[in-house]
């Protein structure tokens, strides 16, 4: 259980997120869904922990440590290979030995028809390519619970059925939390669908 208490967020005396309160559950899939500038990345980044609140508290009722997962709407990468890119995540987030992290990139890669891009340069890739290497990042590490923001931007029918049905079943038994636009994504995700307005839920 994830327990945000009256939660509140300003930037420059302007009320982005106003008294939220929410439970959400351990596991299965959450979906935030709103316009543009309702507030759902920002409370997405708040219950991830990536910003502070500026009133009330986000809790977890987890007892032990877990790792977490963040996909960024727009394409954060180094100014690296592929490769290097998804090494870079696994150091970050585990102890795997060089040559460990490169089997398990190269598996990751090939699970998804991807592997031809295992040494291209980052900025050579496509904002859909860009955007398969991103969401393969975030679940490379493994984590307990996965943020989504708008993880189907740029995807062609082929891969977002491809992602839409692995995050499904990764959804069994771990944790996301999902912004999307689209009503016919969150319901194949969830009944769990929460609606931002204008900071608040409506």
């Amino acid at each position: 259980m994830i327990n945000i208490n009256n939660v509140s967020y300003n930037i420059n005396n302007k009320k982005i997120i106003n008294n939220i309160s929410l439970n959400i559950k351990s596991d299965g899939t959450t979906i935030f869904m709103g316009k543009n500038g309702a507030g759902k990345t920002t409370l997405l980044k708040l219950i991830a922990n990536i910003i502070k609140p500026t009133a009330g508290y986000v809790k977890y009722s987890y007892d032990n440590k877990f790792k977490t997962s963040f996909l960024f709407q727009n394409h954060i990468f180094l100014n690296r290979t592929v490769r290097d890119n998804l090494l870079h995540s696994l150091y970050c987030n585990n102890t795997y030995s060089f040559k460990t992290g490169i089997e398990i990139i190269k598996n990751t890669l090939d699970e998804f028809n991807l592997s031809k891009y295992l040494l291209s340069h980052i900025n050579e890739l496509s904002l859909g390519e860009k955007q398969c290497i991103s969401i393969v990042r975030s679940l490379i590490s493994k984590p307990e619970i996965l943020f989504l923001d708008e993880p189907f931007n740029n995807l062609d029918e082929n891969y977002k059925k491809l992602f839409k049905d692995l995050l499904k079943k990764f959804s069994k038994d771990k944790k996301i939390i999902l912004i999307t636009h689209s009503h016919k994504d969150a319901l194949f995700f969830s009944n769990d669908i929460i609606s931002i307005v204008n900071g608040q839920i409506a």
